[in-house]
Parts: structure tokens; C-alpha cells; sequence
């Protein structure tokens, strides 16, 4: 049987039967005994689905803040195992149906209304999507108040709050203001030096088409001008690069200077080369390289400067003109950076040199120290010893007087004689003993006191 005109058929969606949680949650909700709400935070998920079938709903309460209540529809599954027919329909507002928009007056009267702060409690999806389309309608138009910027949090799941908040975003302090723009010259005014060199090795090097010649040059025109106006320092890069080298300082950046190229089928034309082609023959398309006209400025890889950008070209949305204020925003950058880290190690330099400097000083001091005390023992072991060869020449004399045999005797007391003559002078009390001077030490004699420190500059090893 067809279906009469003007009668559309009715679209039924058949939702899956419930499974063994969806039903014991179901029962639960319908139990007058028992209460299911936003505290069950394990059944929530479960809750929802069962709220988008239409067989319970969830109303706003104080604690928990949601509670599930069960609808006529899930009173009928319980009793028949199926829902209605009705709920095989949602309602509209359950299927997706755009509501009227929020405009932007809308949006922050609620907010003055609710004292800069808007909270929706679960809402559903199209609610949501709702309130964010009128969030960003309102920063789009700029209707935001100055000085305040919109917070959102809830996007997607749970509490829906939006709230206008005095001062800038934090996530502003990350995004650095666009650099003007700069102008190109009036005229193709080409006479700079360094553009004249770049112009002769361009053309020797072929890396920009003879098309695109012209406007590369006076893009290069143009930033090396305003380069030197940020006191850039250009010169033609060495080595037969095709490229322009600012300097800034003690840091130089290479900027080259180049054009895409893309590769292409073309036909060649033998006719062209005075080769005859009878209309028998097929002639096979070649791959070839060609220049796009998308020039390219690029600034050399450093290592001191990773994950900042170095490459700029033409696009769909712009073209190099338009982007002349970031390259040069990023020599500047660079030039800061490169000027920070040539302070940081002069300091650092500066502080390992003191530090080697007072590691030298302890070392000689430590050196004098040991210097003293090891004359302080051969003093006292000078005076020990001649202290005792004293003792052995009295012990000597007496054991002469009591030598009966002269001869032996006199032995015994040359000798005696001849020792003390070789203690006296090494017994340094028969002199003045006083503080030795200090010795100046050679570099050898400190390293033992320098705890890996070089003698020889703070840089050695």
C-alpha cells in the first residue's frame, strides 16, 4: 500500500532492549523507596541513557544536586518489557533541534544579571552548544567589556558555568602582539649593496626563477632596510650561499633566500628541437622541476635557538609582503636572546674565574701551612737529635774516664769530640728560630690543594 500524499511517513527509532544494568537501575529509580541522584556517581552514566530513551528524567535538587525520577514510559517498560509508542519518539528538544540563538546582549545581560557568573547545571548537549555559540558570537563582534575577558569551564560534560572575569585571559601572557607591517619601497630602488651582491649570485645560482627575481629583491630591499633601522648589521653570506647574514651583536643570522618548486608532467614538443614526429607516434609526458613563484625566506638552523620558527613562503592566505614584520621580529628576538646568553656566560665566565681565583688562594695558603709545619718538624727533630747526640757524647766522655787503657780512652773522647762538633751547629735553639719566610710556589706544588682546579687558568684541566 503506498503512502497518501501529504502524509509523511513516521519516522520510529527503535532503541536496543535495556540490559541487566539499564533494568536494575530502572527499578531502582521507580522504587519510592530508594533515591538515585548526582551522589551515585557510578550509575550516572547509566542514568543518562536511560534519560535519553525518555524513561526517567532527572530534576534539579539541593543535595544530592540532581535526582532521577521515573517517567510514565518507564513505568510501562517495567510492566510490558518495551517501551510506548511515544517514547520510541523523542521530543523535540531530545533530538538535536536548534533553539533560537543567544545574541550577545543576551548573553551578558544573564551574566549581569547573575552577578558575571551564568551556571547551568547538566545541561544537555544542545544547551550547551547553545551557550558556546553565543560565547564566542560575543568575542567574535568584540562585545566583550574592556578589561574583562570570558571563562568557560564545562564545555562538554558536567556543570555548564561561564563567567566574566576582570583583566586579561591567562592565556594571553603567551601570545606575543603582531609586529607592524613593513612597507615595500616605493620605487624598485635596487642600488643597496648587499641587494646588488645577493642580485649577482641569485642569478648565478639559478635558485630563484627569473620571473621571481624582481620581487625578491625588493622584498630583501625592504627588510634589510628596516633591519638596519633595528641596528642589523647585513652583509652577502660566505660560501656561495645564497643568502644574506645579519649581525647583531656577537650573533649572526643567515637568512636564505629561495623559491618553492613542485614536479609536473609536460609534453615535450620534438618539433621544437627539429625532430620530426609522424602522427603514428606517441609522445610520453616527462616529469620535470619547476619554479611555483612562492618565495621562501629561511633563516639557517642554530642550535642556540630551537623550536622557534625559521621559515617563511607564500600562501593562500598571504604572502611573503605580509610577513616581513615576523622575520624581522625574530631577528630582533634572537638578537635579545643571543645578547642574554652572551651575558650569561661573560657571568659565567666571570664567576668560574672567581671561584678559580679563590680556590688558588686557599691552595696557597693550605701550601704555606703545610710548608711551616714541615719545617716546624725538622726543627723539632733537628733538636731531638742533637738533644741526643748530646746525651751519647756525656755517656762517652764518663765511659772514657773509666777507661783504664789511656789509648782507649783517648779514642773514646776524639770521638765524643768529633760528634758534638756535628751536633752543636744542626740544634736550631743555638740560633734565632723564627717563623720561615714564605716560599713562592710553583704551579705543581699547588695542584695537590686544588680539588680538580687547574693551576694554570680556570679553563684548564
Amino acid at each position: 500500500m503506498e503512502p497518501s500524499v501529504g502524509s509523511p511517513r513516521r519516522t520510529v527509532k527503535r532503541w536496543p532492549k535495556l540490559n541487566e544494568l539499564q533494568l536494575t537501575v530502572l527499578q531502582r529509580i521507580g522504587n519510592p523507596a530508594e533515591t538515585t541522584g548526582s551522589g551515585d556517581w557510578e550509575l550516572a552514566k547509566t542514568v543518562y541513557a536511560l534519560r535519553d530513551r525518555g524513561l526517567v528524567k532527572t530534576v534539579k535538587g539541593e543535595e544530592p544536586r540532581w535526582v532521577a525520577e521515573i517517567t510514565e514510559a518507564g513505568r510501562f517498560y517495567l510492566e510490558h518489557g518495551h517501551p510506548p509508542d511515544d517514547a520510541l519518539n523523542p521530543p523535540p528538544a531530545q533530538t538535536g533541534l536548534r533553539r533560537a540563538e543567544l545574541s550577545a546582549d543576551e548573553l551578558l545581560a544573564a551574566l549581569a544579571a547573575n552577578n558575571n557568573v551564568v551556571t547551568l547545571e547538566n545541561p544537555d548537549d544542545t544547551t550547551r552548544a547553545l551557550w558556546r555559540r553565543a560565547l564566542h558570537r560575543t568575542k567574535r563582534e568584540g562585545r566583550v567589556p574592556e578589561g574583562f575577558h570570558l571563562q568557560l569551564r564545562g564545555q562538554s560534560q558536567g556543570d555548564f558555568v561561564m563567567a566574566l572575569v576582570e583583566g586579561r585571559h591567562p592565556h594571553t601572557q603567551y601570545q606575543e602582539a603582531k609586529p607592524p607591517r613593513i612597507e615595500l619601497p616605493l620605487e624598485n630602488d635596487l642600488t643597496h649593496p648587499v641587494v646588488s651582491e645577493l642580485r649577482a649570485r641569485l642569478e648565478a645560482l639559478a635558485t630563484v626563477s627569473a620571473d621571481s627575481l624582481p620581487r625578491a629583491l625588493l622584498l630583501v630591499r625592504a627588510l634589510v632596510d628596516a633591519a638596519e633601522r633595528h641596528g642589523h648589521d647585513s652583509a652577502i653570506a660566505k660560501d656561495n650561499l645564497p643568502a644574506i647574514v645579519f649581525q647583531s651583536g656577537t650573533l649572526a643570522s643567515t637568512l636564505i633566500i629561495g623559491e618553492e618548486s613542485e614536479v609536473v608532467e609536460q609534453v615535450p614538443n620534438p618539433e621544437a628541437d627539429g625532430k620530426k614526429v609522424y602522427g603514428w607516434q606517441r609522445v610520453q609526458p616527462q616529469l620535470a622541476t619547476v619554479s611555483t613563484g612562492r618565495l621562501t625566506f629561511e633563516l639557517a638552523d642554530n642550535w642556540k635557538f630551537p623550536g622557534r620558527r625559521r621559515r617563511w613562503a607564500d600562501r593562500t592566505r598571504w604572502r611573503l609582503e605580509d610577513k616581513l614584520g615576523d622575520v624581522l621580529a625574530e631577528l630582533d628576538a634572537r638578537a635579545a636572546i643571543g645578547a642574554e646568553q652572551v651575558a650569561a656566560e661573560e657571568q659565567a665566565r666571570a664567576e668560574r674565574r672567581a671561584e678559580w681565583e679563590q680556590a688558588m688562594a686557599r691552595a696557597r695558603e693550605q701550601y704555606l701551612e703545610d710548608y711551616r709545619y714541615r719545617t716546624l718538624l725538622d726543627q723539632v727533630n733537628a733538636r731531638n737529635e742533637a738533644r741526643d747526640i748530646a746525651e751519647y757524647c756525656d755517656a762517652l766522655d764518663a765511659a772514657a774516664d773509666q777507661e783504664q787503657n789511656e789509648e782507649w780512652a783517648a779514642e773514646i773522647r776524639s770521638w765524643s769530640q768529633w760528634a758534638r762538633s756535628r751536633a752543636e751547629p744542626g740544634d736550631p735553639l743555638r740560633g734565632r728560630p723564627t717563623m720561615p719566610p714564605d716560599p713562592e710556589p710553583k704551579p705543581k706544588d699547588l695542584r695537590p690543594y686544588l680539588d680538580g682546579w687547574s693551576p694554570d687558568g680556570p679553563d684548564e684541566r
